[in-house]
């Protein structure tokens, strides 16, 4: 399977990357593509972020930040296949592949860029369009893929250990996190093992954002969480920081720290934990299954069926549905 997807996602990239030898558009392209050969992400970042115009500029900064994310292409499709392979939950064994033991703290927001930068080559054509070319049908892998991926680096974000994820060893972070969750969806199906403490607003300066805040107590630690402005979501997260100073970040708490929104500027949407989870998971998930290679699409079905807390027998799931938020706070606290 792997071979055969990795022969096919090379065709959008040699169409788009391609141009007329000799001239200095198409020096340009090669030097990118070294760039991008030679692991030099950065380089291409800051070689076309500003200046992006054409499709080929594009999707190599889709590539470059997924290559700042820690991914590349045979490494999600390797860990796809690997992963409904092996014994135990599906998805939950992709997460801690695909993750691996040194995940990037800009991993989300990297993956992001990616999607934001693969769909300007395509436009909204994934979804809306019934005739794709294979050069296309590439690109809208290539967003499947990533979104798939951002799943699973919000997992990591959730957790304090993603190794004891899956495993039936209880994280308590993790824990917290499915009980945050639960909160702002229905606070009567809160776990009793967490206790929930409101706390003060807080405000970001710098983004000029207001949060609501809870403490999540379990085993008697405390994990600070961020609510929306109406509390009906929780903000993802990275690391901690002062209210002053989004350059601070750091994964330790501290007097006057709090967790650290994703979106930093004004006027920028807030990443909710659950839009983080259930729109990258159905849309990503969906497009793989529809413009992915047959090899994969039975893998995209056991990720869904594990995640839907069905039981897979090779070809059907006892469940089926849309993933929900309620969907994915049972899946975690399943795997917890």
């Amino acid at each position: 399977m792997l071979k055969n997807v990795l022969v096919t996602s090379l065709a959008a990239f040699t169409l788009l990357m391609s141009g007329c030898g000799g001239d200095s558009a198409g020096e340009s392209r090669l030097e990118t593509q070294q760039m991008l050969d030679n692991g030099d992400f950065e380089g291409v970042i800051a070689k076309l972020e500003s200046s992006a115009t054409t499709d080929s500029d594009y999707l190599a900064l889709g590539s470059a930040y997924m290559g700042k994310a820690g991914f590349s292409l045979s490494d999600i499709v390797s860990a796809f296949a690997t992963s409904t392979s092996s014994e135990g939950e599906a998805f939950a064994n992709y997460t801690k592949t695909i993750i691996g033991d040194s995940p990037s703290p800009t991993s989300y927001s990297d993956l992001d860029k990616a999607t934001v930068n693969y769909t300007k080559v395509i436009g909204d054509a994934c979804t809306t369009s019934k005739y794709l070319s294979v050069s296309e049908k590439d690109v809208c892998l290539y967003v499947g893929l990533a979104l798939t991926t951002q799943a699973a680096t919000t997992i990591d974000l959730l957790t304090s250990d993603l190794t004891s994820f899956g495993t039936g060893e209880t994280d308590a972070k993790l824990m917290a996190s499915a009980c945050a969750m639960q909160y702002v969806v229905d606070p009567a199906k809160v776990d009793s093992g967490c206790t929930v403490i409101p706390k003060s607003d807080v405000t970001f300066l710098e983004s000029q954002k207001t949060y609501g805040r809870i403490d999540i107590l379990v085993n008697g630690e405390a994990n600070d969480f961020l609510l929306t402005n109406n509390n009906t979501s929780t903000v993802l997260t990275v690391g901690y920081c002062p209210n002053d100073d989004f350059s601070l970040r750091s994964d330790e708490k501290k007097l006057n720290y709090y967790p650290c929104p994703m979106n930093t500027t004004i006027n920028s949407e807030d990443v909710t934990t659950a839009g983080a989870l259930v729109d990258t998971l159905n849309n990503g998930l969906d497009l793989v299954e529809n413009v992915g290679p047959e090899e994969m699409q039975g893998d995209v079905d056991e990720f869904k069926c594990d995640l839907l807390g069905g039981y897979y027998n090779g070809s059907s799931c006892s469940q089926s549905g849309s993933i929900t938020e309620q969907v994915v706070i049972d899946y975690l606290n399943k795997n917890n």
